[in-house]
């Protein structure tokens, strides 16, 4: 019998320490999961129109966080207030909201707040999730766009990102269909991948001499872009910044430039790449590439003829590397300088 009792005393102590389960409910329009005694807001349902606030607490328990995707895609959602106990927001958790126009934290929230209808997180001034009706604070407050803060909004226009800003996050404005109007202010330094992929109405871009890094995909998908002008201090461009840019016809590299990879694919036509002073290449159209002093790596062409004229400026060239192209002249003049690689992918023509 004192066996017994022994065995279930060590079984009901076995099921004490095992975590109470995850439960999923609803309060209003929401699922919530319950765990550790916190409420996580995981969906919406996606017919909700209107104003919705997070609230403190659900059923005595605190609401601590918002999932990734919990909002996506509830066009009918006007307005948002953000609960004073919620202190994590998933990526995209609001993405594809194109009716969004107001953002709000409740006070006594110790991880956001909220200004000019953008959500940010206090500390590290990061802009987490904004709307069509964001105005980006320029009172120092914000100096870093998120990851995905503004993912397929569908329904912003224009954004003005204001000098105090240093970096723009990955996908921040990827998918924003309607974007035609992007100012990028004078200090920001880095652009992330994918910043505006897909923003299918954006027709000229300016990158500010502050940036020294573009990630890949920046500007790829982007089939209305004609122009774009990248600053002095950028020192490579990602992979296929530009794929897909069908539309561009007028690229100006800024003079630091040294890496050209993969930044074109598509059919390019009647393309001219104006090159600052001091920059690899120099004001010539697409049929003529000239290319300076400063090692650097650029993929010639690929896939279709394009016959180009490839002039290098320098002495000894290491490696020239092109894929199903013609090579209608290469010449070589008499400075003495040392090119380092020609590598296959940056103009896809």
């Amino acid at each position: 019998m004192k066996r017994v009792l022994s065995v279930l005393s060590v079984l009901c102590l076995l099921l004490a320490f095992v975590p109470a389960a995850v439960t999923a409910e609803t309060y209003q329009d929401l699922t919530y999961s319950v765990s550790g005694g916190k409420v996580t807001i995981t969906d919406c349902n996606t017919s909700v129109a209107g104003a919705v606030t997070i609230p403190d607490t659900i059923a005595g328990y605190p609401v601590t966080a918002i999932a990734t995707d919990a909002f996506a895609g509830c066009t009918g959602l006007t307005a948002i207030t953000i609960g004073k106990n919620v202190t994590s927001i998933g990526n995209a958790a609001f993405s594809g909201c194109t009716g969004l126009v107001s953002i709000s934290v409740a006070s006594g929230n110790s991880v956001y707040h909220s200004a000019g209808n953008c959500l940010i997180e206090t500390s590290s001034k990061t802009l987490v999730v904004g709307c069509k009706a964001s105005v980006i604070p320029t009172d120092g407050t914000v100096t870093a766009i998120g990851n995905m803060a503004f993912y397929k909004c569908d329904s912003l226009t224009a954004i003005t990102i204001p000098n105090n800003v240093v970096s723009i996050g990955a996908s921040a404005f990827e998918g924003c269909t309607k974007l035609a109007d992007v100012t990028i202010g004078s200090g920001v330094k880095t652009i992330g991948n994918s910043a505006f992929l897909n923003c299918t109405a954006l027709a000229e871009v300016a990158i500010p001499d502050s940036v020294t890094t573009m990630g890949v995909y920046v500007f790829s998908g982007c089939t209305k872009l004609t122009s774009a002008v990248i600053g002095n201090q950028v020192a490579a461009i990602g992979n296929s910044a530009f794929a897909g840019c069908t539309a561009l016809t007028d690229v100006t590299i800024g003079s630091n430039v040294e890496t050209l990879y993969n930044i074109i694919q598509g059919k390019i036509e009647a393309s001219e790449f104006i090159v600052k002073e001091n920059s690899p290449i120099i004001d010539k159209p697409l049929s003529e590439l000239h290319f300076r002093a400063r090692p650097y790596s650029v993929l010639l062409c690929d896939y279709q003829r394009c016959d180009l004229t490839i002039i290098f400026v320098c002495k000894a060239v290491q490696r020239v590397q092109y894929a199903l192209c013609d090579i209608v002249d290469v010449s070589v003049a008499s400075e003495r300088h040392d090119l380092a690689l020609l590598r296959l992918g940056a103009f896809f023509l």
